[in-house]
C-alpha cells in the first residue's frame, strides 16, 4: 500500500469484479469458475432485482481500482479493501457530489510502467494525458476529464503506445494509433477519435494489440477473426463494421487475444467461461458461433479474458 497507508501482508488472489447498473461492485475469485465446453448455460451471479452486469475486469487484489464518474471525475481504491464473495456499492466508498455516479471502471495493476491515460467518451471523443497528472490519494478524486453535456466516460485505457480499438452500438469499429494523438492536459476535452452517425454512440473501446479479434453479440453468438482484417484508421472516421449479425442481433463487447485462452462470456443472468480455440478463425463478415445460450430476456453485456 502507498505510504500514507498502514502496511500489511496480503495474500494475492486471482479476482473477478463485476460493476452492475444499480453501482455495485461484486467480486468473486476466479478460481470458483469451471472451463466448460461451449454452449452451455453457464454458472449464476447473485444479482439484485433489476440489476444487470455493464463491465467485468479479471485482475489480482494486489492493485488498485479506479473509477470513473459521469462528472468526469476519477477515484481510486485499493482491491484488496472490496469483500470477496460480495458486493458493495460505490456510494458507499466514496462522497459524491449531487447527481454524480459511477459510470465504468478499470485497475491499473502496474502504473509505474504506463506513459499515458487515454479516456475515451460516448460521443467518441479521445483524450490522452501523461500518467503523472493523475497523482491521487486513496479516497479523493480528481478532475479526469472535461466533458461536454451529454456525454461520459466509456472506457479509460493505460498505455505506452499501443494503439486502441472503439466499437459503436450500431457496430462501427476502429483502430487508431495513440502515437499520432498528442498528450494533452488532465482537465482538457480531447479530440475526436470516430465520427459517428446520428443517434449512434460508443459502447466499448479497448487496448488492440494481439492475432485474433473475439467479439460477443448480445444474443450470445461469440466470433475470432484475424486482427489483421481490422486495419488501423485515421482517427475521426467512422470506420467500417465489425462483424456481420444476424436480425435483431448486436455486437456488443469485443476483447483482443495474443494466442488462444480461456475467455468468460457475461450475459445479465450468468456467465460462462470457454477456450478460444474451440471458436474457428473467421472472416470478418461472419457472425459467429453460439458462445452461450441466452434465456429469454436475457443478453449478453461483457467479454472477458479469463
Amino acid at each position: 500500500k502507498g505510504e500514507d497507508e498502514d502496511v500489511e501482508v496480503i495474500e494475492k488472489k486471482e479476482l473477478l469484479l463485476h460493476f452492475t447498473n444499480l453501482g455495485n461492485i461484486y467480486t468473486q475469485t476466479s478460481s470458483t469458475l469451471t472451463t466448460t465446453h461451449r454452449g452451455g448455460k453457464g454458472s449464476k451471479i447473485k444479482i439484485g432485482d433489476n440489476e444487470v452486469i455493464t463491465k467485468t475486469i479479471a485482475d489480482d487484489n494486489l492493485g488498485y481500482l479506479l473509477l470513473f464518474s459521469n462528472k468526469g471525475k476519477v477515484y481510486r481504491s485499493a482491491i484488496a479493501d472490496l469483500p470477496v464473495d460480495a458486493k458493495i456499492n460505490t456510494a458507499q466508498m466514496f462522497e459524491f457530489e449531487p447527481g454524480e455516479r459511477i459510470t465504468t471502471i478499470t485497475t491499473l495493476s502496474r502504473r509505474e510502467t504506463t506513459d499515458y491515460f487515454v479516456f475515451v467518451t460516448k460521443n467518441g471523443m479521445v483524450k490522452k494525458t501523461a500518467s503523472s497528472e493523475y497523482e491521487m490519494k486513496k479516497g479523493k478524486s480528481l478532475k479526469a476529464i472535461n466533458l461536454k453535456d451529454g456525454d461520459e466516460v466509456i472506457a479509460v485505457h493505460f498505455i505506452n503506445k499501443e494503439p486502441i480499438g472503439i466499437l459503436t452500438f450500431n457496430g462501427n469499429f476502429v483502430i487508431i494509433d495513440t502515437e499520432k494523438i498528442n498528450a494533452i492536459g488532465r482537465a482538457a476535452a480531447g479530440v475526436c477519435g470516430i465520427k459517428l452517425n446520428d443517434g449512434d454512440y460508443v459502447i466499448d473501446s479497448k487496448v488492440t494489440t494481439g492475432k485474433y479479434l473475439v467479439t460477443a453479440t448480445a444474443n450470445g453468438l461469440v466470433k475470432k477473426a484475424d486482427i489483421e482484417e481490422f486495419p488501423e484508421c485515421t482517427r475521426g472516421t467512422k470506420g467500417k463494421k465489425i462483424s456481420g449479425v444476424r436480425k435483431d442481433d448486436r455486437v456488443v463487447k469485443f476483447l483482443t487475444l495474443s494466442q488462444d485462452c480461456d475467455i468468460i462470456v457475461i450475459s445479465t443472468r450468468g456467465l460462462i467461461k470457454i477456450k478460444s480455440d474451440e471458436l474457428k478463425v473467421a472472416s470478418r463478415d461472419a457472425t459467429g458461433v453460439t458462445g452461450m445460450k441466452i434465456p429469454e430476456g436475457a443478453k449478453v453485456v461483457d467479454l472477458a479474458k479469463a
